[in-house]
């Protein structure tokens, strides 16, 4: 009985191959499956709802924090994929003159259906696309 559970960990330990890694690693230098986290919280910063007025119009973003969220090198799951904490934004666009919304998906659900994704954080400075 002392052999089989020792073999059994000798061969869980093998298999895995996931690991966890800072959220601002590179990730071609790790295997597939790593979960990059966001293990100093800087994400939660931007989480919540921000307000803003420019040129007549108020615009409204909701930050969202994804985690664990699966991803890939190349847009499919049957290649490289990796795991990672993300920030997603929806927005809400309202022209003030007219009180008119220009544009709204305040209301997505669904990690896809989100408008923009937060990119990455370099030189303290959270960039978007």
């Amino acid at each position: 009985m002392k052999h089989v559970l020792k073999y059994l960990l000798i061969i869980t330990a093998i298999s895995c191959k996931s690991q966890i890694a800072p959220l601002n690693g590179l990730t071609f230098e790790y295997p597939n499956g790593t979960y990059f986290k966001d293990l100093n919280n800087e994400l939660d910063y931007y989480v919540g709802r921000w307000e803003g007025t420019l040129n007549n119009k108020k615009y409204t973003f909701e930050f969202v924090k994804f985690t664990h969220h699966l991803s890939s090198y190349d847009g499919t799951t049957n290649g490289s994929y990796y795991y990672k904490d993300i920030v997603k934004v929806k927005l809400k666009v309202l022209d003030l003159q007219s009180n008119q919304i220009l544009y709204d998906n305040l209301n997505a659900i669904n990690y896809d259906d989100y408008l923009i994704l937060g990119l990455a954080k370099k030189n303290g400075m959270f960039s978007f696309s």
